[in-house]
């Protein structure tokens, strides 16, 4: 009986000194893994941590690029001062001599051949004196570079002239009244010692032409 029971006693002790070996081993095992899983944990935190700043990164980038393409364009499309002011003048301008075009300008003209009423016996043609010798008389609208002459055409008269010398106006011609008859015209009032084609019309002229029968008669 006692060799029994010594044998007994050293078993029950070869195990229970092995159980808590056991034991241990796995608590080792498994504090390794949860270290081993915290590391791969922090790896993939710092991961994402990198690859957030990249993307941080990157669209400061663009943000800055695009900045740039914007102050560029600012740039290019904005135009300086002194090309602002330049523009304005010249847009001012413009304007003012679109305004002067759409400002429709006049000046008067009068035909007439009074002189001849008192000197009918003299005529030789055939030529039809009207009332009081008046032949035309309007406003006559005055465009760039009008002269005595084309506004004379733009009463719709006939008129015979060459160059700047008007021989004849609705079919009465010089010397159709003598020697000494003809064609003259003023301006304003002012007999003018240039051809009618080099007279430049400016706005409420009055312009008259005057058949004359003798030389110092008008």
């Amino acid at each position: 009986m006692k060799k029994i029971l010594m044998s007994f006693c050293i078993l029950s002790l070869l195990f229970g000194c092995s159980q808590p070996s056991h034991e241990k081993k796995e608590v080792v095992t498994e504090e390794k893994q949860e270290v081993q899983n915290n590391d791969k944990k922090t790896v993939t935190q710092n991961h994402t941590t990198v690859n957030n700043k990249k993307d941080t990164e990157i669209k400061k980038d663009k943000k800055v690029k695009n900045q740039q393409k914007t102050q560029d364009t600012k740039k290019t499309t904005e135009p300086k001062k002194g090309v602002k002011k330049e523009s304005k003048k010249q847009d001012k301008k413009e304007e003012k001599k679109e305004q002067k075009k759409e400002e429709k300008q006049y000046c008067s003209l009068t035909v007439s051949c009074s002189s001849l009423i008192n000197h009918k016996d003299l005529l030789e043609s055939n030529y039809q004196i009207p009332s009081q010798g008046l032949i035309y008389s309007q406003q006559v609208q005055i465009e760039e570079g009008d002269s005595v002459l084309s506004i004379l055409r733009k009463s719709g008269l006939r008129v015979d002239a060459s160059g700047g010398y008007v021989k004849g106006i609705d079919n009465l011609y010089e010397f159709d009244c003598g020697n000494e008859s003809g064609w003259t015209y003023s301006v304003n009032g002012r007999k003018l010692s240039v051809g009618a084609s080099q007279y430049k019309v400016k706005k409420n002229d009055k312009i008259k032409w005057m058949y004359t029968v003798k030389r110092n008669e008008w």
